[in-house]
């Protein structure tokens, strides 16, 4: 505002402000950002830990707590895609057990992944999308206020080639990314 008024109110022929090389370059790179915005693929693509039905539950919870993983997509042996494992998925396991018991006591008696109830990976706790890769990083944002908008927390996006269920995961990304987007 100040600016403004210095140009508007200013005598003729003298120079009341000069503009920075570095004011330029960051201009160039927020015009380069609306004519071409990166992909999702291009800023969230990255190797996205997944596991199978065959693999033992122990080890998976081992990798998301060593891995500060918080979602992890479970696939069949023959690579169909079979829901999310999540840290509230296995507590809702836990409470769902502690319910069923007077003493307090859990006995862990399933042993692999596949052993999980479908309805604890498909729990409505966990919300997640898909999405595809050449999908511009700035229509990832309203994804999110939508499911906000409509009273539920959206977790994840994993990114596919055409954000199909039945391809491989190129990325993921959460809420914890969404402040990286304004960059």
């Amino acid at each position: 505002y100040a600016l403004r008024n210095v140009f508007s109110h200013r005598e003729r022929g003298k120079y009341v402000a000069d503009v920075k090389e570095i004011a330029l370059t960051e201009i160039d790179k927020i015009i380069k950002n609306i004519r071409t915005p990166q992909t999702v693929l291009q800023k969230f693509g990255k190797w996205v830990y997944t596991t199978k039905k065959d693999q033992p539950i122990k080890n998976v919870i081992k990798k998301m707590e060593e891995e500060i993983y918080t979602h992890v997509p479970v696939y069949s042996v023959e690579g169909k895609f079979s829901g999310v494992f999540a840290y509230s998925t296995l507590f809702s396991w836990l409470a769902n057990q502690l319910n069923k018991s007077d003493d307090m006591e859990i006995v862990f008696s399933k042993t692999h992944m596949g052993d999980i109830s479908e309805k604890y990976l498909f729990s409505p706790s966990v919300n997640f999308d898909w999405v595809e890769e050449s999908k511009s990083i700035y229509e990832i944002v309203p994804i999110f206020e939508d499911k906000v908008n409509a009273d539920k927390r959206l977790d994840c996006l994993f990114i596919t080639k055409n954000g199909s269920t039945e391809e491989k995961i190129t990325g993921i990304i959460t809420s914890w990314d969404l402040p990286t987007i304004k960059n």
